[in-house]
C-alpha cells in the first residue's frame, strides 16, 4: 500500500518492473483495499497473521483465506474458533518445524493447508 502511495517508493520499486516487461499503463488497483489484518480483493477476504492477535466476536467470522508469516505465535486451534475458513498458506518466513506444527493441527481439524517452502507459490482463484 506504501509503495503505491509514496511516489519516490512507486517509481524505484514498480516502474522499473512495468519497464521490463513492457507495460504502457498503470492499472490501478480498483478492487484491492486493506483494514489490517485484513487485504479485501476482488470479493475475496484475506486475513494476514505476522503477528500474535487477539480476536473476540461472538460468532465466526468467515475469511477465505488466512495466509501465516513472519513465525507469530499463533496457534491454528484459536484461529479454527475465531475464523472460518477453508484455506491456510504458510510461507517461508516461518521455520519449518512450526509449518510442521501447524500442518499437523490442520489435519487434526480437517483443514485445507499449503506450505509455500515445500509446495511454491500458493494460487488462489479469483
Amino acid at each position: 500500500e506504501a509503495v503505491i502511495a509514496e511516489p519516490n517508493l512507486h517509481n524505484f520499486h514498480l516502474k522499473p518492473a512495468r519497464n521490463s516487461n513492457r507495460l504502457q499503463m498503470e492499472q490501478p488497483l480498483g478492487h484491492l483495499s486493506f483494514q489490517s489484518p485484513f487485504i479485501y480483493f476482488y470479493g475475496k477476504t484475506i486475513l494476514v497473521i505476522d503477528k500474535p492477535y487477539k480476536f473476540k466476536s461472538q460468532r465466526k467470522i468467515p475469511v477465505d483465506i488466512i495466509i501465516i508469516g513472519k513465525n507469530p505465535k499463533v496457534y491454528i486451534s484459536n484461529l479454527f474458533k475465531a475464523f472460518d475458513c477453508p484455506q491456510y498458506v504458510f510461507d517461508a518466513s516461518n521455520p519449518q518445524w512450526k509449518i510442521n506444527l501447524w500442518k499437523k493441527d490442520c489435519d487434526s481439524l480437517h483443514l485445507r493447508h499449503h506450505s509455500t517452502p515445500e509446495k511454491g507459490a500458493f494460487i488462489m482463484e479469483l
